[in-house]
């Protein structure tokens, strides 16, 4: 298991993303899709968690839409912050640096999902 803020989840979104849509290996497509969906899950959450305030202290704007009043977005702010604080513990299963020779990673996201990534040989599904 590895312990993650919330935010850092946010930081690492695209990046994993831009993983997903790439080729690899069956062995590592499998890694990235369970630590993946643990992710999404727990990004899901925070949105529902950010409607449901909005919903309960928000008011309609011209377009109908439901949005923060002014007086509220420092609380929303605080609030949203102490959500994004949070740590949660996701099991991680490194891949192989080698593995990710065919993906389309920038600098930047092999940089973000750093935790991800072991290098030599071999794996063995390692958790960090």
């Amino acid at each position: 298991m590895s312990s993650f803020k919330v935010r850092d989840l946010v930081q690492i979104k695209e990046s994993l993303s831009q993983l997903l849509n790439s080729r690899l290996s069956v062995k590592t497509s499998y890694r990235i899709v369970k630590f993946s969906k643990r992710v999404i899950k727990e990004l899901d959450d925070v949105e529902k968690a950010r409607i449901e305030y909005i919903n309960a202290n928000g008011v309609k704007n011209a377009k109908g839409e439901m949005e923060v009043p002014p007086e509220k977005v420092a609380e929303f702010r605080e609030q949203m912050d102490e959500v994004l604080d949070e740590v949660v513990d996701i099991p991680v299963m490194k891949v192989n640096v080698g593995e990710l020779e065919g993906s389309a990673l920038t600098v930047g996201d092999i940089a973000n999902l750093d935790f991800l990534i072991q290098e030599g040989e071999e794996t063995n599904g390692a958790h960090a």
